[in-house]
């Protein structure tokens, strides 16, 4: 849902640009478009317990089925108590996506895996995806792999900030050809 919303204001904005110029019929389909990416944002594979985080998880879960990726998803949430939706939708957004596009730069099919482990009202999370070395390298750096940096590499930090601001503790490891993102929240 993060991600639709990420996308959804430059949708709304084309769309607005349509109608004021009088396009209506680029305007209806821009706004089945829109409807198109909310009803696939709001389709749940993926149940861990937390409305939101099932969402998320779920819309990732359609784009690694679209690229022939794997995207394998273990835990469930079991408290009653009730996380930052927005922050974690900020977190697994990020995470996943990033571990999508380092899949790509190697040629990788997967797997990318997320477990979720809540114990005593805390959440143990981890996403792991194949990667290089130079990656996670870059990662400790703070520095994105993407030519266009001042557009791009804004995941990990908004991951850090994400964390934080939970009070959360997160660190990244690189073992055997993959890095780990290890997320305590």
């Amino acid at each position: 849902m993060r991600s639709f919303r990420h996308d959804v204001a430059n949708q709304l904005g084309m769309l607005q640009l349509l109608l004021g110029q009088g396009d209506l019929e680029g305007a209806r389909t821009q706004l089945e478009s829109i409807n198109n990416d909310y009803d696939l944002a709001s389709f749940q594979k993926i149940y861990v317990g937390d409305e939101m985080l099932d969402a998320v998880l779920s819309m990732m879960k359609q784009e690694t089925d679209k690229k022939g990726m794997r995207l394998d998803v273990i835990g469930r949430i079991e408290s009653e108590k009730r996380y930052n939706s927005y922050e974690l939708c900020a977190i697994f957004s990020n995470a996943i996506r990033n571990a999508i596009e380092a899949c790509e730069k190697i040629g990788s099919k997967g797997p990318i895996l997320v477990n979720i482990l809540e114990k005593k009202e805390t959440l143990l999370c981890t996403v792991e995806n194949p990667a290089t070395e130079e990656m996670y390298q870059q990662i400790q750096q703070g520095k994105t792999t993407k030519d266009d940096n001042e557009n791009h590499g804004y995941g990990v930090g908004n991951i850090r900030r994400a964390i934080k601001r939970l009070d959360g503790e997160l660190e990244y490891r690189y073992k055997e050809g993959r890095i780990i993102l290890e997320m305590y929240i």
